[in-house]
């Protein structure tokens, strides 16, 4: 009995959680440019609104690509990748890889600088393209 009830409730929070995304839609997507730097991309909604967790990850999978990890956006802010946006990553917490300082973006931190906020909140999506052999895709 305890086994059938736990799967109930394990499928009713996949199917919850597909209700949520199921808005969204490819059309709606862009990235933040061209370029890719170790397989890394910013992606963000054209609409003003922007991406809870569970929607980042259904973006990325919509591109054909995964929510990144830290340390995938790590290894692409080594060699180069800055923006000035926070955005999810699979570990469920948000980060902006900056390599220059400044007061408008990441209170002025460098790094890969982590944010830990609900994931209900609405934010941009590190996506990582597992098969881009470039260092930088420009």
């Amino acid at each position: 009995m305890a086994k059938c009830f736990s799967l109930v409730l394990l499928l009713a929070s996949i199917w919850t959680t597909r209700l949520l995304v199921t808005s969204l839609r490819i059309e709606e997507l862009s990235t933040s440019g061209p370029c890719r730097i170790m397989g890394v991309t910013l992606v963000n909604k054209r609409a003003a609104q922007q991406l809870n967790f569970a929607e980042a990850q259904e973006a990325c999978r919509l591109m054909g690509l995964t929510l990144a990890s830290k340390d995938q956006v790590e290894a692409a802010w080594r060699f180069g990748f800055e923006t000035c946006s926070y955005g999810w990553v699979a570990d469920k917490f948000l980060v902006i890889p900056r390599i220059l300082p400044n007061p408008k973006c990441g209170k002025n931190g460098t790094g890969v600088l982590i944010w830990r906020n609900s994931v209900s909140k609405k934010f941009l999506a590190y996506c990582y393209n597992s098969s881009d052999i470039w260092i930088n895709s420009c």
